[in-house]
């Protein structure tokens, strides 16, 4: 369903208290996603996926991996003001109405979305009184005669309508044509003005400005209405009005007075003067238990910035704007690094859409001064992105500053940059970048996070099976870590976990048992995590305890609910260990819930259709078996997929049911086959014959 209608008709207002009526009697779930804020609609199904926390972060297709998350689902999504990404919203709500049944979706645009089964509802204005009512009581029982006294009263001064006046007030709600943010603007006035003032005022108005004549009736009322009131600000009201244009998702009245104040306009006067816009309904005020945020409707922020490039401004307030970010970016680089990434999350999550405009402008204006502000305040704020899994959206940015920051001038920039690069790439690019950044973070001095660096190295080195290597990057890390006396802590902690997950895929179970004992103690507040049960059923695979290595691999999916989405991860090695026990039954199963996670997890792809391999030759199809394990092989990101013990296990058991059908050339034809295949197609066909 899409609530259609012009600015300020109440079409997100009247979304919402439908979603609340809904929420209980036929939905267990609403949820609201805000597409305001965004320029790009290729970022449509991220900032959905943000929302609703889906872990979709690695996906080739965002928005199919969304649907196949939300498939078994049953819930109402609100996607308001669809109107200017309106192709990609389209798409998300058509893409989700097909694939997930249990999924509906409410969206509101000034014009309909288009898509196949779609209901489009045009939000009247609210019902208007007759011209001369007969009574107070008629005019009353219209809500735009209700609104337009409740706001006008709203402002401390009474409003008495005589008798004779009621046609006034109903005049003036018929030439507001109704709409909700066109009352809401004009009622403040009437008490100041008076009626008859107001409605001299307003038509006069509204013929001189009645806005482009190929806009609906009702838009150009309302954009003649925003203007009459601006008309009546004072200069120093209009000033800030039009400059907190720049702000996006709301601000503080600190980064307000950072931004928008100057000579004409003091830090001094801009509490009151944000008073009065609120007072005038052209501002609303959103509290707070830290910092009161001031925002503006969409339709009111439009028109302000018409008015910033008009005066000429809006270069330098933008500026402004970013040089305030990039300051706060760098703040926030540091307590990146002190914090748990939640309560980092929570501080500064409010200041996404800032973020975001400030970096499309920085980047759209080409100076080096700009665009280095636009890899302060990326660097600075990277975890917005990467703690929210939107690492599309962080990619995107990547390619747009990285390569025009100049290392050698601003290195500590640069080296912000690239190790946000490193969180969200694969093990290829990472080890590509080596040695680039290691130089970098050297010359820098940045032993943590050079430390962090040679941690991750090794990790993917390990997944490698480039044993000796990742021993030397984690000999390097931990001197990193003596020698900052980092001991005992959570860096330290995971350090170790690293080391003790290298030792493990090596085969030397000792020392990895070692290691992961003391990760566990060193991790009291939060003993438990998926690897630490990934790397030990690995060990106790490679020491022939089958059924120990299932129970504990059970034991983690048990409590995936503490581990979240990531815990997943684990069913890859208990498919392997289902059928190294000879439960098949088990492995299909488990091996059909792995397929639909690795559809929006690439870097369990490869891994999971290479275990379900087997299965699916156990199950009486080898030749499909083995075209699919020539894709797995294909896309691995490790050069010997078949080194890792379970994995070369589940393979085995793939291999001997195959020669028992085909010769060798035979299997090798099936496996360049498979090599071709389309990753779709490919996960598509293991489901099939997995379920």
């Amino acid at each position: 369903m899409t609530l259609t209608g012009s600015g300020g008709v109440g079409k997100t207002r009247i979304a919402v208290e439908a979603a609340k009526k809904l929420l209980g009697e036929h939905y267990d779930q609403a949820w609201f996603v805000d597409l305001a804020p965004l320029d790009n609609g290729t970022f449509v199904a991220g900032a959905i996926a943000s929302v609703l926390e889906a872990p979709v972060a690695q996906a080739i297709d965002p928005l199919r991996a969304l649907a196949t998350w939300l498939k078994s689902r049953r819930l109402l999504l609100l996607l308001d003001n669809c109107e200017h990404v309106i192709a990609d919203a389209a798409q998300a709500a058509a893409v989700m109405a097909r694939a997930c049944p249990g999924i509906t979706v409410l969206a509101t645009s000034r014009e309909r979305l288009a898509v196949e089964g779609e209901r489009a509802y045009r939000l009247p204005s609210l019902p208007l009184p007759p011209k001369l009512p007969d009574s107070a009581h008629e005019a009353f029982s219209f809500a735009a005669f209700r609104l337009f006294v409740e706001r006008a009263e709203a402002t401390g001064l009474k409003l008495v309508i005589a008798p004779d006046r009621l046609g006034s007030v109903a005049a003036i709600c018929q030439q507001l044509e109704g709409i909700p943010l066109a009352i809401e603007l004009a009622a403040p006035r009437a008490a100041a003005l008076g009626l008859d003032a107001l409605q001299e005022q307003l038509s006069q108005h509204f013929i001189v400005a009645g806005g482009s004549r190929d806009l609906p009736q009702r838009q150009r009322s309302m954009l003649a209405t925003i203007a009459w009131s601006h008309e009546l600000l004072s200069e120093q009201e209009r000033t800030l009005l039009r400059r907190l244009a720049i702000f996006r998702g709301g601000a503080t009245i600190g980064a307000i007075a950072a931004v928008t104040a100057d000579a004409a306009l003091t830090v001094d006067v801009i509490p009151e003067i944000l008073s009065q816009l609120v007072d005038k309904s052209l501002l609303s005020v959103v509290p707070s238990d830290k910092q009161t945020r001031y925002t503006m409707l969409e339709s009111v922020r439009s028109f302000a910035r018409t008015k910033l490039v008009e005066m000429q401004e809006l270069e330098w307030v933008a500026r402004a704007h970013a040089t305030w970010l990039a300051v706060a970016a760098d703040r926030s680089e540091a307590a990146y690094r002190e914090m748990s990434q939640s309560q980092w999350l929570r501080e500064r999550i409010a200041e996404i859409d800032n973020v975001r405009s400030a970096l499309e402008w920085t980047t759209s204006e080409g100076t080096e001064h700009d665009v280095v502000l636009a890899g302060r305040i990326f660097g600075g704020f990277r975890g917005l992105w990467i703690t929210t899994k939107q690492h599309a959206e962080c990619r995107h940015w990547l390619g747009t500053i990285l390569p025009r920051i100049d290392a050698e001038r601003h290195p500590h920039i640069a080296a912000r940059l690239m190790a946000t690069q490193i969180q969200v790439s694969d093990a290829k690019q990472v080890q590509a970048a080596a040695t680039d950044a290691i130089a970098l973070f050297e010359r820098i001095g940045d032993r943590k996070l050079l430390m962090s660096f040679y941690a991750h190295l090794a990790f993917e080195q390990g997944r490698c099976h480039d044993f000796a290597a990742a021993e030397r990057s984690l000999d390097l890390a931990f001197a990193l870590a003596d020698e900052d006396q980092l001991r005992g802590s959570r860096r330290y902690a995971d350090l170790v976990e690293i080391r003790g997950g290298v030792r493990a895929r090596k085969g030397d179970t000792a020392e990895a048992k070692a290691d992961l004992a003391e990760a566990f103690r060193l991790r009291e507040a939060d003993p438990e995590n998926y690897r630490l049960y990934y790397y030990r059923a690995q060990i106790e695979f490679c020491d022939g305890h089958l059924t120990e290595c299932v129970v504990l691999l059970e034991e983690g999916l048990g409590m995936r609910g503490k581990y979240g989405w990531a815990g997943k991860i684990l069913l890859i090695p208990l498919v392997a260990a289902y059928l190294a026990v000879g439960e098949v039954d088990a492995a299909a199963k488990t091996g059909a819930e792995l397929l639909e996670f690795a559809r929006f997890a690439p870097q369990a792809t490869w891994s999971a259709i290479w275990h379900v391999a087997a299965v699916i030759a156990l199950r009486g199809h080898p030749a499909e078996a083995v075209r699919l394990a020539g894709f797995a092989a294909a896309i691995s990101d490790v050069p010997d997929p078949g080194a890792d013990r379970m994995r070369r296990s589940s393979h085995d058991i793939l291999m001997s049911s195959a020669r028992q059908h085909f010769s060798a050339e035979t299997i090798a034809t099936l496996t360049a086959e498979g090599a071709r295949l389309d990753l779709d197609a490919a996960i598509d066909e293991a489901v099939r014959l997995c379920s």
